[in-house]
């Protein structure tokens, strides 16, 4: 027994490795997820380095924090005040692919703008660093993959939502049109043939913006940094070595797609068990009678920075609660209630476990949906931006959220939907049914996702679960080629038919016409006198 424990011990440190961690997102909620799994990592005794703007408070055993030391969460809040300040993002289907591809541009700047910053710099210009494995997020920040080829690592790509159609694309997994909604139109699940065929449009269009605009712009930004590399690769060769992407996705909030075995939804991997609240806040939530109302808009969107119709519609619903409200609020609130609470943060977690707790008003962001349903809390959606808006119009078809424009919203909307959610328990239970799905799984998600993870650093890539659609153009991915060869063959055949019942009608045309000529010249006068003279002659 005592052998058996001491060979585990020693296997166990032979699976320790060197990771790197590459996050430039300027998004808290987004890095939230990043640090979990690289936190989760080194708590398996891993070597971890982050590069990040949002470094860890304390120290942490096996964690090392290159901090970009650039201010994340003002610059996306500033981003997001002058979107609340329009009544949140207003753009649909028809500029969508427009928006999609400022977004893109806008992302590949930031990575090139990354690249040059002192703590990317130093891991750049370091000759003596080495890593077996590089972590970074899945969006548009290929060109960070060049550390990939500078450390001879594994790849594991973490995409902040449940797949982008370029994400997917880059490592040869699936999405079919005809069944999977694209993640930037409002498409119901049963899509009608009109909708299959706008999403259809879409699916065509995005695949050739990756071809001809993505994969070639992160590229340049690659050899712009990296070029000094001897044997640097195409970006898209490096794209097609990823070892594992991990989806932020989850079956009870998404719906379901084909996925390779290498491509692992690990939705959740936040989530922790609820801690204890601090005591005055354990004593403001414990002492009322009617339950709590909890207002946050999460960590990247201030309440502060509502346009003031909309915040005084909050406070006048607020004070005639009969519930207390406790209101992530960054500033002082003007007439603030006396059943109103504000702070510049809560350990939401926590707060959404309390048992008195009866709504969650939020702005809709993912993490924040699911933290709401792993605790069964419904929720009131005031979304801002438009994954929001998506993210609550599944929540709404789940029957566990109702959502009010920001827009539109008036005093009158917001009490109406507060009241909805208060009084009819239906909500509840669709919330606590969503609760159930997520939590009925074998592993949690963080375990999941640091079992992949360590499975991609024991097989060295994982290339055996790699697609063999990675050796195909997008055009025969998607059979266009023999879409082409069949309408090919079938215009040749049309055309081979054609040209034969052309003929055979030319020949029966002209046919009759030799029959008539002989039947005149049969009939003539002359016709008959030799026809006479033909026969004397035979009868001699």
């Amino acid at each position: 027994m005592r052998l058996l424990l001491v060979l585990a011990a020693c296997c166990s440190g032979c699976l320790a490795a060197r990771v790197l961690g590459l996050f430039p997102t300027l998004s808290r909620s987004q890095a939230t997820s990043f640090t979990s799994l690289m936190k989760g990592l080194a708590a398996r005794g891993h070597q971890v380095t982050v590069v990040s703007a949002f470094p860890q408070p304390a120290p942490l055993a096996n964690y090392t924090d290159l901090d970009m030391n650039i201010d994340g969460d003002g610059l996306y809040a500033a981003v997001m005040k002058g979107l609340m300040a329009r009544g949140g993002d207003r753009s649909w289907n028809p500029e969508i692919f427009r928006r999609t591809l400022s977004t893109l541009q806008m992302t590949a700047e930031m990575t090139d703008m990354a690249l040059m910053n002192p703590a990317f710099q130093q891991l750049l210009k370091s000759s003596d660093s080495q890593f077996d494995l590089v972590v970074l997020e899945a969006f548009a920040s290929d060109a960070l993959l060049g550390f990939a080829h500078k450390y001879n690592a594994s790849v594991v790509a973490f995409c902040p939502s449940a797949g982008y159609p370029w994400v997917l694309d880059s490592v040869g997994n699936p999405h079919p049109p005809s069944y999977v909604p694209s993640v930037f139109l409002r498409l119901d699940r049963g899509m009608s043939l009109w909708q299959r065929v706008v999403n259809s449009l879409l699916e065509v269009g995005l695949k050739l913006l990756r071809e001809w605009y993505l994969v070639p712009q992160q590229d340049r930004v690659m050899r712009k940094h990296f070029g000094h590399l001897e044997g640097l690769p195409h970006v898209s060769e490096l794209q097609a070595r990823t070892s594992l992407l991990l989806l932020n996705s989850h079956a009870a909030f998404h719906p379901p797609v084909p996925l390779l075995p290498h491509v692992v939804p690990v939705g959740g991997l936040h989530l922790r068990p609820p801690g204890r609240l601090p005591k005055e806040l354990r004593r403001f939530m414990d002492g009322a009678q009617s339950g709590v109302v909890y207002c946050s808009l999460g960590a990247g969107l201030r309440s502060a920075d509502l346009p003031a119709r909309a915040r005084d519609a909050l406070v006048r619903v607020f004070s005639r609660a009969k519930q207390r409200v406790l209101w992530k609020y960054e500033e002082a609130l003007p007439d603030q209630p006396g059943n109103v609470k504000t702070g510049t943060w809560f350990p939401q977690q926590d707060v959404l476990a309390h048992p008195g707790l009866k709504v969650f008003v939020t702005s809709g962001g993912l993490l924040s949906l699911m933290e709401a349903a792993d605790r069964g809390v419904p929720v009131l959606g005031l979304p801002v931006t438009l994954d929001q808006q998506l993210n609550l119009k599944r929540a709404r078809e789940d029957g566990y959220a109702v959502t009010v424009d920001l827009a539109n919203l008036t005093e009158h909307s917001l009490a109406r939907a507060l009241g909805r959610l208060l009084r009819n328990p239906r909500y509840r239970r669709a919330a606590q049914e969503r609760s159930r799905l997520l939590r009925d799984q074998p592993l949690s998600p963080l375990e999941r996702a640091v079992w992949w993870t360590e499975y991609a650093l024991r097989h060295e890539g994982m290339p055996h679960l790699r697609s063999a659609v990675l050796h195909l153009g997008w055009a025969q991915s998607l059979l266009l080629d023999v879409a082409g060869l069949a309408l090919g063959s079938g215009l040749l055949g049309v055309a081979l038919a054609w040209h034969l019942l052309r003929r055979r009608l030319s020949v029966e045309r002209r046919a009759p016409t030799t029959t008539n000529t002989q039947s005149q010249r049969d009939s003539s006068p002359s016709g008959l006198k030799k026809k006479g003279d033909d026969d004397r002659h035979n009868s001699q």
